[in-house]
C-alpha cells in the first residue's frame, strides 16, 4: 500500500502539467541549485490529477505526507545523489486546500478534525524564539561499546534521558553524532471580521519546523495548512487534551489589502466606476449613507481610505503616506457611527475605544508563556492594523501614560519596545482615525481647539486634519435631519440612491487603487500647492508673528492630493486634485485653527498659545518685571489691576498667573503675593 502511494505521488510530481509544462518536476530539478528542501504543491492540482488521492490525503495526512516526502527524495536522487544524501528531509508543502469542509475558522475546530489536514487563516499575535529540536542521534554504549542510531521523530521519545542501549539495556551512553532542526511556536488569532459580536477572539497554537521558521511575525496575516494534533493538558482531567496545528505550509500576507481577492468581473466593475465623472461624489455618498450631511468629513474619510504614497528618501528617512484624522464633536453627532462604519469598510480596520485601551494593548506587550517560561512579543491593536486603519474612539478618555504610546506610531509608523531583554521595532504603518468629546461636554466657540479638548499638544499636532462637529440649531438643517432619521426608522429596508456603491465593491475598489495606483504630483498640482502655502505664509509676515501654516500642513496637503488622484485611479495628480485638497484643508483651518480673539488662522491654536495669547503672556511678565518680582514679593491684586489697565480682562490675567505658577515660573511666598521662582 505504502509503495503504491509513493509511486502515485512520484507519477503526479513527474507528469502533472499545466500549460504543457511539468511544473512540479521542473521545480524539483531546481531544488539542488537553489539549496531548497521543500516544494509547494497546490492541493487543487492534486485534486485535478487524482480526486481519490487528494481526498485521502486530507483524511490520513501522516501516511500520505511521509510517502510524498519520500517520492521527492527519490526524484532528487535521480537528479543529484550528493544533494539527496546531504539533506536530512525533503518536504511537500501542501497549500490551498480545495475541499471547503477542511477550510476552517479557528472557532470551528472540533474533535472530529483531530488527525486530519485542515487550513486556517488568522493573525499572528505571538511568536516564540527559534529552538533547535533533536531528530536523530548516533550513540555509543560505554558499557558494551556498541554503536546504534535513534530516530526521535519516529520513536516518539519524550525524554532524552530515558534512552537505553538496545544491546545491554544500560543508560551509560555517549552521543557521537546528532542531527537537529529548527522549531518555533506561533499563536494565531482569528481574523477581526470573523469574530461574532460580544465574543472573545479564539486562538490556536501552531508548531512550525525547518524552513518555515522565522517567516511570520506578530501582526502578519497568515494562512496555515497543517495536521491537527492533540497534546495532554497539564493539571487537568486525565483524558482531556488540547489541540495544536503541526504546520505543513505557511503563507504570509503582510499587507492587509492583499487579503481581498479581486476577480476579473470585479476589476471590470471597478474600472467602469473609475470612468464615471462623478466617482468622487459617489464614493463620498457611499461612506455611512445612513448618517445625514457631514460632506466635508466624509470626503476626508474617503481620502483617508485611499491614502497618499509612502516614500523612502535616499538617506533612509521614511515619509508616511497615511492620513491621520481627529473628529472633536458634541454628543449625538454620530462620531462613533462614522468610526464603526469605517472599521467595516477599511481593509484591515480595527476599532478600539478609549477606556478599554492600555499602552500595551495599543502597541505591543511582552508576555511570559506559562508552560515554557519563555517571553513572547504580543502585538497590540496598532501593530495588527499595519497597512490598514485604526479607529480610536473616546481618545480623550485614555490615560495620559497610555496616550503617549501613539506618538511614535503617528509619525514614524513603528512601535519600539524594550522589555524583559526583548528590544524590538514592529511595523505599525496604519492611518489613525480618532474621535473625542470636548472637555466640558459641548464645544465652546469662545475657546481654541486645544482648550476645548483634553489632549496633549504633541498628539494634536500629529493629526493631518482636525474637524470640530458642532451641534448648531438651525430650522432648515434640523428639519432635514429629523426627516432623514424618521424615514430610516419608518422603513424596514433602507433604500439608497443609485449613486451609492455597495460596501463590498467599495472595499475592493480601495484595495485595487492602493495596490495598483501610485500617483505622482504634476507640475500644475505642485504650483497650486506652492501658491497656497506661500500665500498662507505671507499672512504670517504681515500679521507680526501669527503662523498660519507650517511644513507639516504642506506634507498633509501632498498626501490629500495623492489620495484624491487615487480615488479616480489616476497615476498623476492634476491641479483639480490639488484644488480639492486645498479646499478641504482651508475648511479645516477655518473651523479648527482660528484664533477666537483675532479671528485669524493661527496654527499655534493647536498648542493652546496662539499669537493673541502669547502677547498677553508677554505683557503679564513685563508687568511683573516692572514691579520687581525677581527680588521682592509682588501683590497679586496690583498685577491684576495693571493688567486690566493694559486691556487684559482680570479673569484672563488670573488664568495666565495660574499657568505661570503651574509651569514653575512663579510661586506664592505668602497668600496674595507673587515672587519669581529662584
Amino acid at each position: 500500500m505504502q509503495a503504491n502511494l509513493k509511486e502515485q505521488y512520484k507519477d503526479f510530481l513527474k507528469n502533472f502539467t499545466r500549460e504543457e509544462k511539468r511544473i512540479y518536476y521542473n521545480k524539483i530539478r531546481e531544488m539542488p541549485t537553489f539549496n531548497q528542501i521543500s516544494i509547494e504543491i497546490n492541493h487543487e492540482d492534486l485534486f485535478i490529477y487524482d480526486q481519490e488521492l487528494a481526498l485521502n490525503l486530507l483524511q490520513k495526512p501522516e501516511d500520505h505526507l511521509e510517502q510524498l516526502n519520500e517520492a521527492i527524495r527519490e526524484l532528487i536522487e535521480e537528479i543529484d545523489q550528493e544533494y539527496s544524501r546531504k539533506v536530512y528531509k525533503f518536504y511537500g508543502r501542501i497549500f490551498n486546500i480545495y475541499i471547503e469542509e477542511n477550510q476552517l475558522k479557528i472557532r470551528n475546530i472540533r474533535g472530529k478534525h483531530v488527525g486530519s489536514l485542515i487550513q486556517v487563516k488568522g493573525i499572528v499575535t505571538k511568536a516564540s524564539k527559534i529552538r533547535q529540536k533533536l531528530v536523530e542521534a548516533r550513540y555509543v554504549c560505554l558499557s558494551c561499546k556498541n554503536e546504534f542510531k535513534v530516530n526521535f521523530a519516529e520513536a516518539s521519545i519524550q525524554k532524552f534521558e530515558s534512552q537505553k542501549c538496545p544491546y545491554c539495556g544500560r543508560k551509560d551512553l555517549r552521543i557521537l553524532d546528532r542531527r537537529m532542526i529548527d522549531f518555533q511556536k506561533l499563536i494565531i488569532q482569528e481574523l477581526t471580521e470573523e469574530i461574532p459580536a460580544g465574543q472573545i477572539p479564539r486562538t490556536i497554537e501552531v508548531h512550525i519546523e525547518d524552513d518555515l521558521v522565522d517567516k511570520a511575525y506578530p501582526g502578519n496575516r497568515v494562512t496555515v495548512v497543517g495536521i491537527l494534533r492533540e497534546k495532554r493538558e497539564r493539571d487537568y482531567e486525565e483524558l482531556a487534551f488540547r489541540t495544536y496545528l503541526y504546520a505543513i505550509s505557511l503563507e504570509v500576507k503582510e499587507k492587509g489589502f492583499e487579503e481581498e481577492t479581486i476577480t476579473k468581473e470585479d476589476e471590470e466593475q471597478i474600472l467602469k466606476l473609475a470612468s464615471m465623472p462623478d466617482i468622487v461624489q459617489r464614493i463620498v455618498n457611499s461612506i455611512a449613507p445612513s448618517i445625514h450631511g457631514l460632506q466635508h468629513i466624509k470626503l476626508a474619510l474617503a481620502l483617508q481610505l485611499f491614502g497618499g504614497v509612502p516614500k523612502v528618501l535616499p538617506d533612509g528617512v521614511k515619509i508616511r503616506g497615511d492620513i491621520n484624522i481627529l473628529i472633536v464633536g458634541d454628543p449625538g453627532t454620530a462620531k462613533t457611527q462614522l468610526l464603526r462604519y469605517m472599521a467595516q469598510l477599511a481593509p484591515k480596520g480595527i476599532y478600539t475605544s478609549g477606556k478599554g485601551v492600555s499602552a500595551a494593548g495599543l502597541t505591543a506587550a511582552v508576555v511570559r508563556d506559562k508552560n515554557t517560561g519563555d517571553f513572547y512579543l504580543e502585538a497590540g491593536a496598532l501593530v495588527l492594523a499595519d497597512q490598514g486603519i485604526a479607529m480610536v474612539d473616546e481618545i480623550d478618555k485614555m490615560r495620559p501614560e497610555d496616550r503617549v504610546a501613539m506618538h511614535e506610531v503617528m509619525e514614524q509608523q513603528t512601535v519600539s519596545i524594550a522589555k524583559a531583554g526583548i528590544v524590538a521595532t514592529l511595523n505599525a504603518r496604519c492611518a489613525i482615525l480618532a474621535a473625542a468629546n470636548p472637555h466640558l461636554g459641548r464645544f465652546d466657540k469662545t475657546k481654541t481647539i486645544a482648550e476645548n479638548i483634553d489632549l496633549p499638544i504633541t498628539l494634536l499636532s500629529r493629526f493631518d486634519l482636525i474637524f470640530p462637529l458642532i451641534d448648531v440649531p438651525s430650522k432648515e438643517e434640523d428639519t432635514k435631519l429629523a426627516e432623514h432619521i424618521l424615514n430610516l426608522h419608518a422603513s424596514s429596508e433602507i433604500k439608497y440612491g443609485e449613486d451609492i456603491i455597495s460596501p463590498e465593491l467599495l472595499r475592493k475598489y480601495v484595495v485595487y487603487a492602493r495596490k495598483n495606483v501610485k500617483p505622482v504630483l504634476s507640475k500644475q498640482a505642485m504650483k497650486e500647492i506652492m501658491d497656497f502655502y506661500l500665500k498662507m505664509r505671507e499672512l504670517s509676515y504681515k500679521d507680526d508673528g501669527t503662523i498660519a501654516i507650517t511644513p507639516r500642513q504642506l506634507e498633509a496637503l501632498i498626501r490629500l492630493t495623492e489620495a484624491k488622484a487615487r480615488m479616480s485611479l489616476r497615476n498623476e495628480c492634476t491641479s483639480e486634485d490639488a484644488i480639492q485638497a486645498i479646499s478641504l484643508m482651508r475648511t479645516m483651518m477655518e473651523q479648527a485653527l482660528i484664533d477666537v480673539k483675532t479671528q485669524k488662522v493661527d496654527v499655534d491654536t493647536l498648542t493652546g498659545f496662539p499669537k493673541s495669547q502669547r502677547d498677553k503672556h508677554s505683557k503679564i511678565i513685563e508687568i511683573l518685571g516692572k514691579l520687581g518680582y525677581e527680588n521682592d514679593p509682588v501683590e497679586r491684586e496690583e498685577v491684576l489691576n495693571l493688567a486690566e489697565s493694559e486691556g487684559i480682562p482680570r479673569y484672563e490675567a488670573d488664568k495666565i498667573l495660574k499657568h505661570l505658577s503651574n509651569e514653575g515660573h512663579i510661586f506664592e511666598p505668602k497668600p496674595g503675593y507673587i515672587k519669581r521662582t529662584p
